[in-house]
């Protein structure tokens, strides 16, 4: 039976006009394409038999084998490469963020809880790792009944309220999202971990969304990045 390339299970791409970025979940690391490199990888993946790859993209297929982004699958069993997340439809921090006193304090223990495991799987695992106990966290929160949209917005906007006391402005985007999303975990909420990337100049950024709309981060901030993996 032919045989194909297939994306590893960790790789993650995204596409524009004139460039791809792969994301390495496992190596933590971004990579961009040539323009020559992005006409043998569309090839690769596109491919039903490695046989009649060009020759350039062959190699150039070795290549990524070798560095663990691709892997060898039965052409006729192999899974559908991985799409673009969704795009949120709004963003709570659009709104006002006043909260209920009586609900952030009743949200305090949650919260610093939150905190205390985000900090320490940070400190503790490697990106993989946080990634992979950040998936266990949402299947969690799905397993329990859905929450009204409502009071998914108002215990954010507690963990907003919250935030100035343990956390400061400097943490970084994957931080501050890692411990919303636990936070909003331990009340039954399945949260989207949405990560983008920009090209000019590169930079890559994460958020935290719910049923489209995002929770942690200003739409037009966001939309600039276009979103290469969803957790």
């Amino acid at each position: 039976m032919p045989q194909a390339f297939s994306l590893s299970p960790d790789v993650f791409y995204c596409e524009f006009e004139a460039a791809i970025i792969i994301l390495d979940v496992s190596a933590d690391t971004y990579a961009r394409l040539t323009p020559a490199q992005c006409l043998w990888f569309r090839e690769i993946l596109s491919s039903e038999d490695l046989a009649g790859l060009d020759v350039h993209a062959a190699h150039f297929a070795e290549h990524l084998v070798d560095r663990g982004l691709l892997q060898l699958s039965e052409a006729s069993t192999r899974l559908a490469e991985k799409g673009r997340p969704y795009t949120a439809r709004d963003s709570l921090l659009d709104t006002a963020l006043d909260a209920h006193q009586t609900l952030s304090l009743r949200c305090l223990a949650p919260f610093a809880y939150a905190i205390v495991s985000a900090s320490l799987l940070e400190r503790s695992h490697k990106f993989k790792g946080v990634i992979r106990t950040a998936r266990a966290w949402k299947r969690s929160a799905l397993s329990r009944p859905a929450i009204p949209e409502a009071q998914v917005l108002a215990i954010t906007r507690a963990f907003h309220a919250l935030s100035p006391l343990l956390v400061t402005t400097h943490e970084a985007c994957r931080f501050r999202s890692l411990a919303l999303i636990r936070f909003l975990s331990l009340f039954g909420v399945p949260a989207d971990w949405v990560f983008g990337v920009r090209l000019s100049p590169f930079g890559a950024h994460c958020w935290v969304e719910h049923d489209g709309i995002i929770l942690n981060d200003h739409s037009d901030n966001a939309f600039e990045y276009t979103p290469i993996m969803k957790v």
